[in-house]
Formats: structure tokens, sequence, C-alpha cells
């Protein structure tokens, strides 16, 4: 266990030196397979030099991180090296290989979870008015 993760056990709140500006999110439900996958683009700025990001996070499996942003004249692409979920907390912590510069970034994150009834997405039967569930 890195020593970002356990600070993070002993104080639960975010960082604030990662500010999120924007979020695009894309959804696809498999309700069949009671899946579903996302992919979001968040807009962050980080104000202080990090070697990681923490999110908030529950009961995702994420599959892919990628960080891009430009700094000066050279753009930046990084991959998560590592991905820790803290999931009494539901934070996930993502470290990079490399310290990352104050600056703007895209985060990057592709995702899938179940559609299960103890929270997060819920599927739910209803009759419609020709009487098909």
């Amino acid at each position: 266990m890195s020593q970002t993760v356990r600070v993070r056990l002993v104080n639960p709140r975010l960082p604030d030196f990662i500010k999120p500006k924007r979020y695009e999110i894309e959804l696809t439900l498999e309700t069949r397979e009671n899946i579903f996958y996302g992919e979001c683009c968040i807009m962050i700025m980080i104000l202080k030099a990090t070697q990681n990001i923490s999110l908030h996070s529950a009961n995702l499996e994420i599959t892919e991180v990628i960080l891009t942003g430009k700094i000066d004249k050279y753009v930046i692409v990084v991959k998560a090296r590592d991905i820790s979920y803290i999931h009494e907390l539901q934070i996930v912590v993502l470290d990079f290989s490399e310290v990352l510069c104050p600056g703007n970034y895209t985060l990057s994150i592709t995702y899938k979870g179940v559609i299960a009834n103890d929270g997060g997405f819920v599927k739910v039967s209803y009759v419609n008015k020709i009487g098909e569930k």
C-alpha cells in the first residue's frame, strides 16, 4: 500500500489542489446482462505537483485511465500505472509514473459496473399501457 493511500484512510476528503472544471460522460446500458459501460472525460486543473489523483468512486471497475495535457509547448499523454480502491471510503487513487506539473489536463476514464438494487443504477420493471413488461 502506497503512502498516499494510507493518508487517504486517515483523511477521507479529496485533495483541494485538483479542481474539476467540466465533465463529459457517456453511458451504455446492457440491461439484459445487468451491466453498464461508461467513458468520461474530466477537465481538471492541477494546482500543485502530484503523482496521484483521487476521485470518489463506488462499485466501478476502472479499465483504463489516460491523462492528457499541454505544458508549455509539450503535449503530455500518460496512462495510470496503478489504480487503488479504498472501498470503505468510496475513493479510487490513480497513480502515475511521473510527477504531474500544475496545469490543465483532461482525465479520460473507461469503466464498467453492475446494475444492482444496492445503489447506483437500479433496474426497475414496469408495465406499459398495453400490458407489456
